[in-house]
């Protein structure tokens, strides 16, 4: 009982710092000068295979709590508390002026990266306004983090319910994922590049922050729903 206590912790923790370091790395690059942008660019990708690697241990922590016999109802907690913590988590730290702010200069001098002030402006900030749901950018990045959470614990759900096919509904995960991803570098990362060019960065950054809150609490909320019909059925 308690090592999969531990490993449940363990995944909650790993997803959360998973969905806050892909959030952080716009932020980031917005702090960069025009001449500074590949440097910015390099040491952002670095930090977002950084970021990979907390979603695989979040993978491997569902895939163990499977192997030792884990119901499908104890894998969809502790995805639902998971994305729910992510949520929280995101709006904590990239939500808040002061806290981004610190968090974001700390992360860039910790990556090596030119001094630079994280300057948000007033005017730009949006955090679930009437506005956003107007803005194709927060709903495409929302639906985008919410097949991305998918793709990375539905799989396992399944697998707890027929184990003898875990490494063919491990490998649809991926399928599931490929399409976030394309998502991301198609429509997402493209327009975020162009307003990057545009100078409009920061204003997208608003959306992009606010749509990764909503995504995330969308997966948590549609756990948390099946978790309690699965209780109710039982």
């Amino acid at each position: 009982m308690l090592i999969e206590t531990i490993v449940a912790i363990v995944a909650i923790a790993s997803v959360s710092i998973a969905m806050i370091i892909d959030s952080t790395a716009w932020h980031i690059r917005g702090l960069a000068r025009v001449e500074e942008r590949g440097a910015f660019i390099s040491k952002t990708n670095i930090f977002l295979y950084g970021g990979r690697f907390f979603s695989l241990l979040y993978m491997t922590a569902l895939a163990y709590l499977v192997d030792i016999g884990g119901t499908a109802s104890e894998i969809i907690l502790v995805s639902a508390t998971g994305f729910f913590v992510s949520s929280i988590a995101n709006q904590a730290i990239l939500g808040t002026r002061k806290v981004r702010k610190r968090f974001v200069e700390t992360v860039a001098y910790a990556l090596h990266l030119p001094a630079r002030e994280c300057d948000i402006d007033a005017d730009h900030f949006r955090i679930f306004s009437r506005s956003a749901l107007e803005n194709r950018l927060f709903l495409y990045s929302s639906l985008a983090t919410l097949i991305f959470s998918m793709g990375i614990s539905v799989p396992y759900v399944v697998a707890s319910i027929f184990p003898e096919y875990r490494m063919t509904f491990n490998n649809l995960g991926q399928i599931i994922n490929s399409i976030g991803m394309l998502m991301v570098l198609l429509v997402i990362d493209n327009r975020m590049y162009k307003d990057w060019d545009k100078g409009s960065i920061r204003e997208s950054n608003e959306y992009y922050t606010s749509s990764r809150t909503a995504g995330l609490m969308i997966a948590s909320t549609f756990y948390f729903s099946a978790n309690f019909l699965i209780a109710i059925i039982e």
